[in-house]
């Protein structure tokens, strides 16, 4: 016999980095100061492909919770 389980959704921020929840609450020119091994451009575009994501993963869970 199957057992049915539920499952826990985990939150959309669940496996970010430490540095990827940074580029979400941080402003650029702070990020800059705390990583300056990173350029500005990198920030900006690793920021946009975060929030791109973020993007899909809401619309995929609406989808999904609908």
């Amino acid at each position: 016999m199957f057992h049915e389980e539920k499952f826990k959704l985990l939150p959309w921020d669940y496996f970010l980095s430490d540095y990827e929840r940074d580029l979400l609450k941080m402003p650029i020119q702070d990020l800059v100061i705390k990583y300056p091994r990173i350029s500005q451009e990198q920030i900006e575009a690793e920021l946009i492909t975060i929030r791109d994501n973020v993007a899909i993963f809401n619309s995929i869970n609406q989808l999904h919770i609908s």
